[in-house]
């Protein structure tokens, strides 16, 4: 009887030991698969934050790169306008003593004036819209939009991005009220 006795506590202590053996592994096995998640999750994030730095530079490129169309076509047109000044002021002299050549200079200020008009409207869009596609990638900012999505966004008509902000403006307000109204109930 005390031999069976033992056989079965020696059996049974095998099956703990054996059982115990089981739950470490899968302590140990769960351990690895929690830290080569975290290690996934890592490398996510990583990847992530460099795809929103790449696309963070590409819209700075691009808002630089309209910046300096802009003070090119700025600097083209005041050296347009200078050079027109000065031949209307050589024209202007000599072309002073007669009345068909003065008819002709009035002429010629008048169209310097349009072009000088069109020009400073011009410029003024220009800076204009590089300052509105500032301000736009700087409110999709506010409103955490991904720098991708901000990129892409950049690339199209003010217009539509300012469609594009007005109904994100208007989620956002949807979504605060929606949230009041679930606090309050």
């Amino acid at each position: 009887m005390t031999e069976d006795y033992l056989k079965n506590h020696d059996r049974d202590l095998t099956n703990y030991k054996d059982e115990i053996a089981r739950f470490e592994s899968d302590i140990v096995n769960k351990a690895i698969k929690e830290k080569k998640q975290l290690a996934k999750q890592k490398v996510k994030k990583r990847n992530r934050l460099a795809e929103e730095k790449k696309a963070k530079n590409k819209a700075e490129a691009i808002f630089q790169q309209e910046k300096k169309v802009f003070e090119k076509s700025k600097k083209s047109i005041e050296d347009e306008l200078v050079s027109m000044e000065r031949r209307k002021k050589i024209t202007r002299e000599q072309l002073e003593n007669t009345q068909r050549m003065n008819t002709a200079m009035r002429k010629h200020r008048k169209e310097a004036k349009q072009f000088k008009k069109q020009a400073e409207e011009q410029a003024e869009q220009l800076r204009k819209q590089a300052e509105e596609r500032r301000t736009i990638v700087l409110n999709m900012q506010k409103f955490n939009m991904p720098a991708a999505q901000i990129a892409a966004i950049t690339a199209m008509p003010i217009e539509e991005v300012q469609q594009i902000i007005t109904q994100a403006e208007e989620q956002a307000l949807a979504q605060v009220h929606e949230d009041e109204w679930a606090v309050l109930e």
